[in-house]
């Protein structure tokens, strides 16, 4: 979990913040642009637009902070570059790569360009011709779970719907964590998450978009479980898809014992492994 900046962060021109996260590293946009269309940034110019990332490592259950200046890495990269967005970070080979879609100088904005930012060393290590394409993999579908994520998220008014399909991120609404397990448990964090803008960013193998979660949803429910009074129970109206259930048929549960019963996180953690493969250009 860390705090925003509050007004300290540069918002971009969708005056929000977005940002990417798995176990190993959270990473922060700050984006100043005077127009909606990314434009070449040179030394010669006296531009105030600027475009880095606050990149945080977590090493021995602390955030090691640093910072890449997009421009500065691109004019080295490529100098006819020009980042536009960030993606969910990807695992390969023991390694987090952040993808960052561009475009090139006299091309229009649709014809863009991804290049793979390694995390570790700081440097693009490749670049695709195209976007690389999601595919649909089973998820669980979290049912009340995700109904009480949205009311009790504040996302709405505080992230882009970017960051709320996309990232391992919760911005809890105080009023909704009054009474919660984590009050009593962790009275720090508690109050952390209370404070204004404050982000709870899920550092574990499962995965969440929108109302689905795949990867490893027991994990998920176990660390949600903190965030709502004791004995709230958090598995009513879940479904399993065939991919990931025991016996291969479609389940609708309603307790934890149905859910133990038929959910296979063997199967889950496969899955995830295809959710994670890269295509390196050649």
């Amino acid at each position: 979990m860390v705090l925003k900046y509050g007004s300290k962060v540069i918002r971009n021109y969708f005056n929000k913040i977005h940002g990417a996260s798995n176990g190993n590293y959270i990473v922060r946009e700050n984006v100043k642009l005077d127009s909606y269309k990314p434009k070449k940034i040179s030394s010669q110019n006296n531009s105030e637009n600027y475009y880095t990332l606050s990149i945080y490592k977590v090493a021995n259950k602390k955030l090691e902070e640093s910072k890449v200046d997009l421009y500065k890495l691109f004019a080295k990269y490529n100098s006819n570059y020009v980042p536009t967005a960030i993606g969910a970070i990807t695992e390969m080979n023991g390694k987090s790569y952040l993808p960052i879609s561009t475009y090139e100088t006299g091309h229009d904005l649709s014809y863009r360009k991804q290049v793979w930012l390694n995390l570790d060393t700081k440097n693009i290590e490749w670049e695709d011709h195209k976007e690389v394409q999601n595919t649909e993999l089973a998820s669980v579908d979290l049912g009340e779970l995700g109904d009480r994520l949205s009311a009790m998220n504040s996302k709405l008014n505080t992230i882009s719907y970017y960051d709320w399909k996309h990232q391992n991120q919760i911005m809890f609404n105080k009023k909704y964590l009054k009474g919660s397990i984590i009050e009593s448990y962790s009275p720090k964090v508690y109050q952390l998450l209370s404070e204004k803008d404050s982000q709870f960013y899920i550092l574990l193998d499962s995965k969440l978009e929108d109302d689905r979660v795949y990867g490893n949803v027991q994990q998920f429910i176990d660390l949600y479980q903190l965030f709502v009074p004791a004995n709230t129970n958090l598995y009513e109206d879940i479904t399993i898809p065939a991919e990931l259930s025991k016996d291969g048929q479609v389940h609708q549960v309603n307790n934890k014992e149905e859910f133990e019963a038929y959910y296979d996180a063997q199967k889950d953690n496969e899955l995830n492994k295809q959710r994670r493969v890269l295509v390196e250009q050649n």
